[in-house]
């Protein structure tokens, strides 16, 4: 698997639940969804380290954090779930642990966009046992329970939508002796459509601002961009992650965070994702959960609103 386009997986799960095969693996690009090992959320993932995308398989997981740092003063253990939705298959990854795999390191901040430097080698903390997770409220029930012998939650997948925007959903977990018990309902995301920019004919200029639009955006969530550029000189994945309110229906990237990206002239990555995440608060844990549905585009072949390929200057 490429480790640059699997730096654009910074989701927890994505990390470190491997979950290969799974529809929340599958990438919304031509050609079969491959198994991205250790991705998860909408292109895969699930929330602090993102899923992963390349060779089909993964992709920009589950919304939220980036796997950076530890869990935080006075946090004892974090959650991470995700649920990917498509109408062509979804899935639900999950995953929970003492610490945060330091796999990210933020190197630029402007508040809307973060640029990541990522090392997926460094090894996984041990995944614990949180009893059996569910969905409920969206257009089918799921459940995920902890399977000892891999060490991990296998990954839910189904061959369809799992729910319909504006849903309630509620995610549960039964909790265990390692894990507390949770429960948190949130509204789904829509499905928004990206408008700008033009993915059918792809060149970023990274002296100039580049502009971000969509519709459909909804009330509720964020639409996600992220950017990756090949650094021949590094084997370690370069990421840029923007996250605009969806409401608003169009966003900037500035050019001071666009000149992190190392030029290419053919290995620029982008892909477009609408999340909501929701927050579980059991006392020392942060559970974060996380509802995400491809963007979609009009000008490209599969009509996600995915580009590959493109030269970043």
């Amino acid at each position: 698997m490429n480790k640059t386009s699997m730096g654009i997986a910074f989701v927890l799960v994505g990390a470190i639940a491997s979950g290969c095969g799974s529809e929340v693996e599958k990438r919304p690009a031509n050609g079969a969804g491959g198994a991205a090992e250790g991705g998860s959320g909408p292109s895969g993932g699930t929330a602090s380290t993102g899923g992963t995308m390349d060779e089909g398989g993964g992709g920009i997981g589950g919304g939220g954090g980036t796997a950076e740092g530890g869990a935080g003063a006075g946090t004892t253990g974090i959650g991470e779930i995700t649920v990917v939705n498509a109408d062509d298959g979804s899935g639900i990854l999950v995953a929970f642990a003492n610490e945060a795999p330091e796999y990210c390191t933020t190197m630029a901040d402007d508040g809307t966009c973060r640029f990541v430097l990522c090392d997926f080698d460094k090894p996984a903390p041990p995944m614990l046992d949180g009893g059996v997770v569910s969905l409920a409220g969206g257009l089918e029930a799921a459940s995920l329970s902890f399977d000892a012998m891999l060490g991990r939650y296998p990954s839910f997948d189904a061959s369809a939508a799992i729910y319909a925007p504006g849903q309630m959903l509620t995610v549960s977990g039964a909790g265990s002796a390692e894990v507390p018990a949770f429960s948190v309902t949130f509204e789904a995301p829509t499905v928004a459509e990206l408008t700008a920019p033009d993915l059918s004919n792809l060149a970023i200029d990274t002296s100039q601002p580049l502009a971000i639009g969509w519709t459909n955006g909804g009330s509720v969530g964020e639409v996600e961009v992220r950017l990756v550029s090949e650094d021949p000189s590094s084997p370690d994945p370069y990421g840029l992650i923007c996250r605009f309110p969806a409401a608003a229906g169009s966003g900037t990237v500035s050019p001071a965070m666009l000149a992190n990206l190392p030029p290419t002239p053919d290995q620029g990555w982008l892909i477009a994702t609408h999340y909501h995440d929701a927050e579980a608060t059991p006392p020392g844990w942060s559970i974060l959960v996380t509802a995400g549905a491809y963007a979609t585009s009009a000008v490209t072949s599969n009509g996600f609103a995915y580009a590959e390929g493109f030269p970043i200057q």
